[in-house]
C-alpha cells in the first residue's frame, strides 16, 4: 500500500490480510499489519522465509520432532507475510 503525507512524500507499507474502505477524500485502512518498507529487517523476513518452507516441508515428508507441531495453514501465512515484506522493503 503506498500512501501520500501531507507534506507531500509517499510512504510504502507491507500490508497484512484486512480491509479499506474509500469514501469522498478519506481512505480507512484496517489491517492486522502494515509495516513501513524502510523498517522492514530484510535479514529476519528471509529467514522467515526459510523457516516456514523448511516446517512446511517437514510436514509434508512427516518428519516432524513428536515435540513440535507444525499447521501447515499458519505455515503457509507466514510465508506469505515474509515473502510480502520482501517485496515491498526495495520500495523503501
Amino acid at each position: 500500500m503506498r500512501a501520500l503525507t501531507a507534506e507531500g512524500r509517499w510512504l510504502t507499507f507491507a500490508v497484512a490480510e484486512g480491509f479499506v474502505k474509500v469514501q469522498f477524500n478519506k481512505v480507512i485502512v484496517l489491517a492486522d499489519t502494515a509495516e513501513e518498507a524502510s523498517a522492514i529487517d530484510v535479514p529476519r523476513a528471509e529467514k522467515s522465509v526459510a523457516r516456514a518452507l523448511q516446517r512446511l516441508e517437514m510436514h509434508r515428508a512427516g518428519t516432524v520432532p513428536e515435540d513440535d507441531v507444525v499447521d501447515p495453514y499458519r505455515e503457509q501465512l507466514a510465508l506469505k507475510r515474509a515473502r510480502n515484506r520482501l517485496k515491498i522493503a526495495p520500495m523503501a
